[in-house]
């Protein structure tokens, strides 16, 4: 009897329906944490005493593990077939840093807690990836239909954050911290294995990992994605201060931040038909071109208000299509066991390295501000190159995405 019951609850669990829902729920507590820590934990580390050059190097130390640690974990995610018990040691493991950062308040051991921190936090995405998207092969949920739930919860707690610092103050951050990275933590226990063979053919020829980051498009994926990311920079650091010297409220810039995930939202929505039905390559050149025309309004009309908004209209295609064609794109251009590492690589080649790279970019430009225009001119200048390198890669290969 006993057995049959069991039998019958993991079959519940284990279903289609119920793994769809599983997935979206861990991205929704995942990215709500990224929407309490981005905004939040520079204010936090303040909070305890930390300068800035101090609290610049911590963020940075966290932002470095992602260069090493995806690719590490989805190393042995793909060996080993445990994509699943990475996520639940992750999500653990960071419920710990974040437990010990409480007593912390130091300097070194900040920075030894963080890059910890960091470490952990990294093994979860790449994996929760694959897992989206192989069930996405499996079922009618598509990897977009999931993966949008995850903006809507930064949105959320992003929110939430700011209004629990203006009853309880910063104090309330790890507190809040804690309580999404337990969330995580259970609903891991709930998601599904996935081996490699089950129901699943790879239309590409086996090769090994090394073969694969030879592939000529592959070079040229990352290369252009790399400048995509890097153009990024100067948005995501300055944004809310180049709106700031132009005479635009904190609440008007968190309303324009808002309405950009909220467009992201909506093309996550749709962004799988729009793959089957036009094909990756139109969807992501465009994406580019985008993008290029975006950093170039918010250099020449940040002054316009109409114009200001439209731009971050475009955060739909900047952001949502780029993101959900690349993970497709991967899915499929590294398969069987080397999918959770294609994922992890485009972590921490394009979002890594990129990021840092437009970071310094961002960083030398801005000088107080004097240097905004050009700052972001040079963005629509890194998303034309971006445009030119990917524009090289070969269009036949076609993506297998349900809608």
């Amino acid at each position: 009897m006993t057995r049959q019951v069991s039998d019958l609850l993991g079959g519940f669990l284990y279903s289609n329906r119920v793994q769809a829902v599983t997935i979206s729920a861990f991205y929704f507590c995942y990215f709500g944490a990224l929407g309490v820590f981005i905004p939040f934990g520079a204010r936090y580390l303040d909070h305890i005493g930390q300068d800035s050059v101090a609290i610049g190097i911590l963020m940075a130390a966290i932002t470095a593990t992602k260069i090493i640690a995806p690719n590490l974990w989805a190393w042995l995610a793909d060996k080993f077939n445990c994509h699943v018990p990475i996520v639940r040691l992750g999500a653990i493991l960071a419920l710990i840093s974040f437990i010990v950062l409480s007593f912390v308040t130091s300097f070194v051991s900040l920075l030894v807690v963080l890059i910890a921190f960091g470490f952990f936090w990294n093994a979860i995405l790449a994996q929760i990836e694959v897992l989206a998207l192989e069930l996405s092969q499996r079922s009618s949920t598509s990897y977009s239909q999931m993966r949008l739930w995850g903006s809507v919860g930064f949105i959320i707690f992003a929110s939430a954050m700011g209004w629990s610092i203006d009853v309880w103050g910063i104090s309330s951050f790890i507190p809040i911290m804690l309580v999404l990275f337990g969330i995580m933590m259970i609903v891991s226990l709930a998601l599904k294995s996935y081996h490699h063979a089950e129901g699943h053919v790879d239309t590409h020829n086996k090769k090994g990992l090394i073969q694969t980051l030879k592939d000529r498009d592959v070079i040229l994926f990352f290369s252009a994605f790399l400048f995509l990311q890097a153009s990024h920079s100067p948005y995501h650091i300055f944004f809310d201060l180049y709106l700031y010297d132009f005479g635009y409220s904190s609440k008007i810039a968190g309303l324009l931040f808002s309405l950009g995930v909220v467009s992201e939202i909506v093309i996550f929505l749709i962004t799988s038909r729009l793959i089957a039905k036009y094909g990756w390559f139109p969807l992501i050149w465009m994406t580019f071109a985008i993008t290029a025309l975006r950093w170039l309004v918010l250099a020449l009309f940040v002054d316009n208000p109409f114009l200001l908004t439209i731009s971050q209209l475009l955060h739909a295609a900047t952001f949502g299509i780029a993101h959900a064609v690349a993970v497709y794109w991967l899915y499929h251009k590294f398969p069987g066991k080397l999918k959770g590492q294609g994922q992890a690589l485009y972590s921490s080649l394009t979002w890594g390295i990129g990021g840092v790279l437009g970071n310094l970019m961002a960083g030398i430009l801005w000088v107080d501000g004097q240097g905004a225009h050009v700052m972001f001119f040079v963005a629509s200048l890194l998303a034309v190159v971006g445009l030119v390198v990917i524009t090289f890669i070969k269009r036949s290969d076609e993506l297998a995405v349900k809608h």
